[in-house]
C-alpha cells in the first residue's frame, strides 16, 4: 500500500496527486467493502478455507502485472535499512494493540494490563533514540515539526479505528439482529463501497481543481460521529433499507478522508520524503485500524457482560455463554419472546460501542479543525 501511494506522490504533480489517489482510494474503498459481500458468498458456497485460497489466484495475477507491465526505475544511491528501528516500533506497536485487547477483559487486570504498557513505552522511547542517530531513519522525526504531518497522523490513527476497525462489529450486529445470511448481510455493505467509491472520484477532482482539501476530513468526521449516533436508535425491528441508507452514510464518510489526508500529507513533505510521509500515515492506519478491532471489542464485550447480568432468569438459562456467545443461529432458535428480549439487550450493549466510536469520531473532527486551511500548489 505505501509502494502504491507513494509511487503516485513521485509521479504526478502535487494537484494531479489528489486526482489519482482518489482513483486508488476508490478501488481500496470498493474491495475492503466488497470483501464481506465475497467472503459471505465463498464460504456458503465453498466452505470458510476459500476465503484465504482465493488471494492465491488474486496474487499470481498482481505479481504477473508487477513483472511484465511495470517499469524498473534503479537509484545507484544505496540504502541503509533501519532494522533496529522497524523491530522496535514493531514490538511498540504490537504491545500497543494487544493492551487495547486485553485491558477491558472481563477477568479483571493481572500482569499483562500493567507490563504491555510498560513494554510499549520503553520501545517507543527507544525507537525514538535510535530513530535521531539512524543514517536513514524509517520515521524521519523532523517530519514532525510540520504540523499538518503531525495532525494528519494523528487523525489517521483514529480514523483507522472508526472506520477499517468497525467493519467486522458492523457485519456481527446486523447479522445477529437481521437474522440475514453472511451473505445477504454482505449486500448491506454494497451501498457503503458505491459511494465511497464515488465519493473517493469526486473529492480527488475537486481537490485538483481547486486545491482546498480542508473542509473534507472535516465533514467526514463530523458525518461518522453522526452516524453511530444514529445506529444507538437502531433494533431488530429497523427496516434492512434504513441499515443499507446508513451503511451509504458510512461509505460517504470514508470516500471524503481516506484519499484526502494521504494528498495532505504528500503536499506537505519534501519530494524525497514522500515515501516516509506515506508508510506513516499507512501505519498509523493500519495501527487503528488493529486498535479498532481491540478496542471497539473491548467495549463492546465489557458492555454484553453488563447486560448480561440484567437478563430476566428465562432468557439467562437460554444462554450459558451470555451475550457475548449469542449467534445468528442461536437467535433464531429462541422462542419468540424470549428473544425479542435478548435482542433488546443485545443491541442495548452495542450502543455502548456506537456512543464509543462517535466520541473518537468527534476527536478526529476536532484534530481535523486545527488544519491549516493551505490551497496545494499545482506543482511541486
Amino acid at each position: 500500500m505505501v509502494s502504491a501511494f507513494a509511487m503516485i506522490g513521485e509521479l504526478f504533480s502535487p494537484r494531479d496527486r489528489a486526482k489519482y489517489q482518489g482513483y486508488s482510494s476508490a478501488v481500496f474503498a470498493l474491495s475492503s467493502v466488497l470483501g464481506p459481500l465475497a467472503g459471505g458468498y465463498i464460504t456458503s458456497l465453498f466452505g470458510w478455507r476459500w476465503v484465504f485460497l482465493v488471494n492465491l489466484p488474486i496474487g499470481i495475477i498482481v505479481m504477473a502485472v508487477l513483472a511484465f507491465a511495470m517499469r524498473s526505475r534503479f537509484n545507484e544511491k544505496r540504502h541503509r535499512v533501519d532494522y533496529l528501528g522497524g523491530v522496535l516500533l514493531a514490538i511498540g506497536t504490537t504491545a500497543i494493540v494487544y493492551w487495547g485487547y486485553h485491558v477491558l477483559d472481563p477477568s479483571g487486570p493481572d500482569l499483562f494490563t500493567f507490563a504491555l504498557p510498560l513494554l510499549a513505552l520503553v520501545a517507543i522511547t527507544l525507537f525514538i533514540v535510535v530513530e535521531r542517530r539512524a543514517e536513514e531513519p524509517i520515521v524521519p522525526l523532523r517530519l514532525f515539526r510540520n504540523s499538518t504531518v503531525s495532525i494528519v497522523s494523528g487523525v489517521s490513527l483514529v480514523a483507522g479505528t472508526v472506520t477499517l476497525g468497525m467493519f467486522f462489529y458492523f457485519a456481527l450486529y446486523m447479522q445477529t439482529l437481521t437474522g440475514l445470511s453472511p451473505a445477504e448481510v454482505g449486500f448491506l455493505f454494497l451501498p457503503a463501497s458505491l459511494t465511497s467509491m464515488v465519493i473517493s472520484i469526486v473529492a480527488g477532482r475537486i481537490i485538483a481543481a481547486t486545491g482546498r482539501y480542508k473542509w473534507m476530513p472535516v465533514v467526514a468526521m463530523g458525518m461518522g460521529g453522526l452516524l453511530m449516533i444514529g445506529f444507538v436508535f437502531t433494533n431488530q425491528h429497523t427496516p434492512i433499507w434504513v441499515l443499507a441508507g446508513m451503511m451509504a452514510t458510512f461509505g460517504i464518510s470514508m470516500g471524503l478522508q481516506f484519499q484526502v489526508l494521504i494528498v495532505a500529507i504528500q503536499a506537505a513533505a519534501p519530494l524525497q520524503d514522500i515515501g516516509a510521509v506515506t508508510s506513516l500515515i499507512t501505519q498509523a492506519r493500519t495501527l487503528g485500524a488493529s486498535l479498532g478491532l481491540a478496542l471497539n471489542g473491548a467495549v463492546m464485550i465489557w458492555a454484553l457482560n453488563r447486560h448480561t447480568s440484567e437478563l430476566p432468569a428465562d432468557a439467562a438459562a437460554l444462554l450459558p455463554q451470555g451475550l457475548n456467545g449469542l449467534t445468528p443461529h442461536i437467535a433464531s432458535g429462541l422462542p419468540a419472546a424470549i428473544r425479542e428480549v435478548v435482542l433488546d439487550h443485545y443491541s442495548s450493549g452495542f450502543n455502548v460501542m456506537f456512543i464509543w466510536v462517535a466520541a473518537l469520531y468527534f476527536v478526529a473532527m476536532g484534530l481535523t479543525l486545527l488544519l491549516e486551511n493551505r490551497e496545494i500548489p499545482k506543482r511541486a
